[in-house]
């Protein structure tokens, strides 16, 4: 997989967790698994969803 940031093929796609704290009238930690690409050459973490 080609890295947008360096052009190297060395992009692979892995499963991170991100934990969110929402307040308002609760308090909770939301958890999900999210898609994200990482780069072997530049280490750089590219999101492919976001986070709404």
């Amino acid at each position: 997989m080609i890295c947008p940031n360096c052009d190297q093929n060395s992009a692979h796609i892995e499963k991170t967790t991100q934990s969110l704290k929402v307040f308002g009238k609760e308090e909770y930690i939301l958890i999900q698994d999210i898609p994200v690409t990482k780069c072997d050459s530049c280490h750089e973490t590219l999101f492919d969803a976001q986070v709404v």
